[in-house]
């Protein structure tokens, strides 16, 4: 998750109050601080949530390639639901279990923009495959992807993220053929 070290300092004396929903953001950029406040303090499965609210907020969120809010909150959310929040280490299996879910779900959503990029022309190949790569790469992630992580997953669950990291590979195959 990319944190902007200007924007924390307006934020941490609202986050209780964000937290318990009694304090809204004014903005987009105030409703993604206060995750990214969160996720430096290992408050992951209170970033997740804040991301879920900021996108639901404002749905326009999700489609920005760059700051790839959604991708953030599906980081957050998969570091939760492998028990690395510093304030909820110890969540339920059912809690984390959501929480990959959610992580899932939010990482497919992107897999499905990163495709409907790639397909739009072979300039976006690039820039794509870059982020893929990424992905396979982000610690954020190692708790949905890496082999170790993945035996301790219910069954079912570790086939959908395999059937996950293989689709996000060929997208990954296929962003490196169309690179100019």
């Amino acid at each position: 998750m990319l944190v902007c070290p200007k924007r924390l300092p307006e934020v941490p004396g609202r986050l209780p109050a964000s937290l318990d929903g009694s304090d809204k953001p004014g903005n987009s950029a105030e409703g993604l601080a206060l995750p990214q406040l969160c996720y430096a303090r290992s408050r992951y499965a209170a970033a997740a949530k804040l991301c879920e609210n900021a996108l639901a907020a404002d749905p326009g969120l999700a489609e920005d390639r760059r700051a790839q809010p959604r991708y953030d909150a599906a980081c957050a959310a998969a570091l939760a639901g492998a028990g690395k929040d510093a304030d909820l280490p110890a969540l339920e299996a059912d809690a984390k279990a959501r929480l990959r879910a959610q992580a899932k779900a939010w990482l497919n959503a992107e897999l499905a923009a990163w495709t409907k990029v790639i397909e739009a022309g072979p300039d976006q190949g690039r820039a794509a495959a870059a982020i893929l790569e990424h992905w396979q790469e982000d610690s954020d992630l190692a708790g949905v992807r890496d082999q170790e992580a993945l035996e301790k997953l219910p069954e079912t669950e570790r086939k959908d993220w395999r059937e996950l990291w293989a689709e996000v590979a060929a997208l990954l195959a296929k962003a490196r053929g169309k690179q100019t």
